[in-house]
């Protein structure tokens, strides 16, 4: 067996480029469907949870109201059953009543606008990290050629070495 020619060397290194090259392409395109998949994800789960905060926070403001209109209405039973109905106490117990509700229902609405902003926040910060993972199709092609085509040379040189040795 002889050597290999030019041209063999050649066909070797180029088969095993190319071969190499469409594999890292389709692997780029692959792992860029997965971050783009992981990336849906995280946007629909930020979504499912501040829906549901938003409902927690409407019950929580209802319950509040609720409980404050309770609270006036005792007060209103109390004081008329005094005699004190239209009275400056019974005014300045009606209005902190009201007043509490008010600071309650604000509060609630702060919470909840802190646990969406870390919502928010943290889907951002995961698809930014997904998008990190991302692969350019071109870059990763060119880059699996040369690797094939080292290779491919590799293997030719052996080839070769195998056939030289075998004439001795």
């Amino acid at each position: 067996m002889e050597g290999l020619t030019l041209g063999q060397f050649i066909a070797i290194s180029a088969a095993s480029a190319g071969a190499s090259a469409t594999a890292a392409v389709v692997a780029a395109r692959a792992q860029n469907q997965a971050v783009e998949e992981s990336a849906a994800v995280a946007r629909k789960n930020q979504l499912l949870k501040s829906e549901a905060a938003r409902k927690s926070a409407a019950v929580e403001t209802l319950k509040t109201i609720n409980e404050a209109q309770l609270i006036q209405g005792r007060i209103r039973v109390a004081t008329a059953e005094m005699g004190t109905a239209i009275s400056p106490t019974s005014e300045a117990l009606q209005f902190q009543a009201a007043l509490s509700a008010q600071t309650d229902v604000g509060i609630i609405q702060q919470n909840l606008a802190g646990s969406l902003s870390g919502y928010r926040s943290g889907a951002e910060a995961r698809i930014a990290q997904l998008r990190g993972q991302a692969t350019n199709p071109l870059i990763a092609g060119f880059q699996g050629g040369v690797q094939g085509g080292i290779a491919g040379l590799q293997l030719a040189s052996g080839i070769d070495a195998a056939g030289r040795a075998d004439k001795t």
